[in-house]
């Protein structure tokens, strides 16, 4: 089996890599202030994000901010699972997590 990870005939499966979404609700004044906000947040607990956005703000000011993760894991529970332990053990709460897409 080829697996595009060199010539070490040892290595015979690579894991799956899944994209994991986790949304945030972020009060701020402005788009660009809740997606900074929630960067911010996640560059200090070093959670390895790769993609932020945000929709349009609730009523009440606060944007639905989510935060895309590649991960490579055995299946996408896991993955989601993973990322979710990440945060929390990081203190960051967040809305929900869920994986988005499969990459194979």
């Amino acid at each position: 089996m080829t697996t595009g990870l060199g010539d070490d005939p040892s290595i015979d499966m690579a894991l799956p890599t899944f994209a994991v979404l986790a949304r945030f609700r972020e009060p701020a004044g402005t788009r660009e202030e809740a997606l900074r906000a929630v960067e911010r947040r996640l560059v200090g607990a070093e959670a390895p994000f790769d993609q932020v956005t945000a929709a349009v703000a609730e009523e009440n000011g606060a944007w639905n901010v989510t935060a895309r993760f590649v991960v490579a894991s055995l299946d996408s529970s896991t993955a989601a699972d993973g990322v979710h332990g990440t945060l929390r053990a990081a203190g960051l709460g967040c809305e929900e997590v869920w994986v988005g897409t499969r990459y194979t």
